[in-house]
């Protein structure tokens, strides 16, 4: 039995399949993209309906393939194991991890199934649902760095597109430079408070003086600074915000 599931459709209904010992693909993914970045598992349909802009859209897409990418990485490693089972409910059966190896792994996310006979086909119709291991899926996950201070590349891929388009080019075009990277991992670790400063809306408030909600309307009343969003958080230029607060003490001085 095949179904035309409309990609990212699934993350609309909260639901999980049951199967004993396993969980879907859909809901495991969408566990990954809230803790990694803040992201609720039905936000995804809206995130990938919104056109292109090479701006704040087309960096939370990257961010979100970003992960699917991290995750097949560990499916096609072995840290995670994988199953299928036909639409319709049936035979549960193991997925080979070099059914992993495809060049395009987001539009497998996206519906969370595939068919087995034709798995490298990204356009193929959906013929299994695919699952995951709960036990791995939880302790690959539990091993993942907590959602802490932003790093220079996730500034970047928010609130700099160009530079988020050319690490994308470079990650095909020199594969070479991420096996060095590899190999330097303290020079990665160095790199991480690089970037514009950030801050949240608490360090907003102390700085300010004002309340949150006064913050927010002084965006649309008062040209307060815009926030960038990161996920679900709300974060400000620190020096944006400085230089608002200069500009009001020059005005009251004068």
């Amino acid at each position: 039995m095949s179904h035309n599931l409309q990609p990212w459709s699934p993350y609309e209904d909260r639901s999980n399949a049951h199967s004993v010992g396993r969980v879907t693909l859909v809901w495991a993914f969408g566990q990954l993209v809230e803790a990694m970045l803040g992201f609720m598992p039905y936000e995804l349909p809206t995130i990938f309906a919104r056109p292109e802009d090479e701006g704040p859209n087309d960096a939370a897409r990257d961010l979100i393939r970003l992960q699917s990418e991290d995750m097949t990485k560990a499916l096609v490693h072995g840290r995670l194991t994988s199953f299928m089972r036909p639409l319709g409910g049936g035979e549960v059966q193991p997925i080979p991890s070099e059914w992993w190896e495809i060049d395009e792994p987001l539009s497998r996310f996206a519906t969370g199934a595939f068919d087995p006979e034709r798995w490298a086909e990204a356009d193929a119709v959906p013929t299994h649902r695919i699952l995951v291991g709960a036990e791995s899926f939880d302790r690959w996950l539990a091993t993942l760095p907590e959602l802490g201070p932003l790093t220079a590349r996730q500034i970047e891929m928010v609130t700099e597109p160009k530079l988020r388009a050319a690490r994308a080019v470079s990650r095909q075009t020199q594969p070479v430079m991420e096996a060095a990277e590899q190999q330097a991992p303290a020079e990665r670790s160095n790199l991480a408070g690089v970037g514009p400063p950030l801050i949240s809306i608490e360090a907003v408030c102390e700085m300010t003086g004002m309340a949150t909600s006064t913050v927010y309307k002084r965006i649309d009343d008062d040209g307060f600074p815009q926030q960038v969003k990161l996920g679900s958080r709300s974060l400000w230029y620190k020096d944006e915000v400085a230089a608002w607060l200069r500009e009001k003490a020059a005005l009251r001085g004068g």
